[in-house]
């Protein structure tokens, strides 16, 4: 008798072969599905990643996903710097995004990212990595997100200590916000 995770990986195996699909397992929280026109992104369980896996990380995939679920019907306050969800499951358990192209190295190297994330009254809340952005309708758009807080309010809404400890390096805080976090 096969085992869930078993099942779950040869479901995946003939979504592969049938329909062109392409598992990225590339993130500790969460697996993404890619097709030619969309990116699923699920949570990672039944350890599809490694034996990392665990609850906890689950959870945290469930809170991501919400996050950026939330994150992106907010995308009007941004001026639509966030790939779009087009749909999500309540609760975190799958998110459905348009699929945007990769950002070339040398695109990345030039981008100023205090100015990307920063929108007004709003600031996106997004990690300086090649692979949070891409190019969608040829605008760059970052593609892997975790919020859209109100400048005013940063502090109290960032939950993780990691996002926090980022932005203060970044001296969005009190800084004059010169670092672009690259050093």
């Amino acid at each position: 008798m096969k085992t869930a995770a078993q099942l779950l990986k040869t479901i995946l195996r003939t979504f592969r072969l049938r329909f062109g699909l392409t598992v990225n397992r590339e993130g500790l929280t969460r697996v993404v599905l890619l097709t030619d026109k969309h990116v699923v992104k699920l949570p990672n369980f039944l350890g599809l990643r490694s034996s990392e896996s665990s609850w906890l990380l689950f959870l945290q995939a469930l809170v991501e996903n919400a996050r950026e679920a939330k994150a992106s019907r907010l995308n009007h306050l941004v001026d639509n710097k966030l790939c779009p969800v087009v749909f999500a499951i309540p609760g975190g358990w799958l998110n459905v995004m348009k699929r945007a192209d990769p950002v070339p190295a040398q695109v990345f190297n030039a981008l100023d990212y205090a100015a990307f994330i920063r929108c007004g009254d709003y600031w996106l809340a997004v990690e300086n990595k090649q692979s949070s952005f891409g190019f969608l309708d040829g605008r760059l758009v970052a593609i892997d997100y975790s919020g859209v807080f109100e400048r005013s309010r940063w502090k109290q809404l960032f939950l993780s200590p990691s996002i926090r400890a980022y932005m203060s390096l970044l001296a969005l805080d009190e800084g004059d916000g010169e670092s672009d976090g690259r050093e």
